[in-house]
């Protein structure tokens, strides 16, 4: 098994990342999404930079202790430098969505009550999909992550070093995918990210297919191509959950929380990947892997489906009928 560089910006934590993410996108409009931040190219550098390290003789410990120093230089830059909105730079706020699941109070800053909090995510249909959405697509993410070296090593034929030096084509993929998924819904979808994400999940359901094909290749070029494929069509719409969505549904008093369920159950879908995956792997090999794998993806697409025509199709229609009744007649007006 070929065990993957630590990325010590994940040291973060997943509760740090989501705050990381809700400020940042707390400056913008809630139509935009192209400057999402949840970047996977943070986990090629990083990776990248572990690698070196080690290379270099530091050792596992000596990567640790780097990984503090990092850590400790980005508690002071954040303390002294990062502020909590654009009002604390004396900048107007954006507007929140008006479709937010709170209606008009979505524009509060703290909820009444924890009840208020929970209960319109608790009884929305468009969430529940986004908890969906989040459970399958962390499951290929971190399946991705965890066996790409391995699956590289015992498919494509590479040596352990190369595996693990290759298998950085994913997060850098990943990235690219980022920012293009997030400029397609700016600029071609109007804002409707499911209207993205059910595009690049179809096509993902083949790809993971077509490795779910492949026992041995012949060269590695294949399986190459295709785990780049995957990467360029899945951490795009993957990366709207936590960030624009939340926000989206949130508004400003649930937005933290919208990106804490969805992320829990994207981890609890990670565990699942990292016990469920390896036991496919050794009964049935890397082809049944990838079949299953496919399968969850065909599942997401669905959920992708439907948020698109609950949350953003249905919403959207509701609000131009709103906009076109006529007002109601005067008493005695003349025709």
């Amino acid at each position: 098994m070929v065990a993957q560089s630590p990325d010590p910006v994940d040291g973060l934590g997943s509760a740090g990342q989501d705050h990381v993410e809700l400020v940042f996108l707390s400056a913008l409009r809630h139509g935009d999404g192209a400057a999402e931040p949840e970047l996977p190219l943070r986990r090629c550098g990083g990776a990248a930079g572990a690698g070196g390290l080690v290379n270099l003789g530091v050792g596992w410990r000596g990567v640790f202790y780097a990984a503090a120093c990092i850590l400790g230089v980005i508690a002071l830059v954040d303390y002294f430098l990062v502020k909590a909105g654009p009002q604390d730079i004396g900048e107007p706020e954006p507007d929140v969505n008006p479709h937010n699941l709170y209606g008009a109070a979505g524009g509060q800053a703290r909820p009444a009550s924890l009840k208020a909090l929970l209960k319109p995510f608790l009884t929305s249909v468009g969430f529940w999909l986004v908890m969906i959405m989040s459970l399958g697509l962390t499951m290929i993410r971190e399946s991705f992550n965890f066996w790409t070296p391995t699956y590289l090593t015992e498919v494509a034929g590479l040596s352990a070093g190369d595996a693990a030096q290759y298998s950085l084509l994913f997060p850098f993929f990943g990235g690219l995918s980022v920012l293009l998924a997030g400029w397609l819904a700016d600029r071609a979808a109007g804002a409707r990210r499911g209207v993205v994400m059910v595009g690049a999940l179809l096509p993902l359901v083949f790809v993971l297919g077509g490795m779910g094909m492949i026992q041995t290749a012949a060269t590695a070029t294949v399986p190459l191509l295709l785990v780049s494929l995957a990467a360029l069509l899945m951490i795009g719409p993957y990366s709207f959950l936590a960030g624009a969505i939340s926000l989206d549904l949130g508004g400003k008093q649930g937005s933290s929380t919208a990106a804490g369920l969805a992320d829990s159950a994207g981890y609890f879908g990670g565990i699942l990947s990292g016990w469920g995956i390896g036991a496919i792997a050794q009964r049935s090999g890397w082809d049944a892997v990838f079949l299953a794998l496919a399968g969850i993806a065909a599942l997401t697409l669905v959920a992708a489906f439907l948020y698109w025509r609950v949350q953003e199709r249905g919403r959207a229609a509701g609000a131009a009928s709103e906009v076109e009744q006529p007002p109601p007649s005067q008493p005695g007006a003349q025709g």
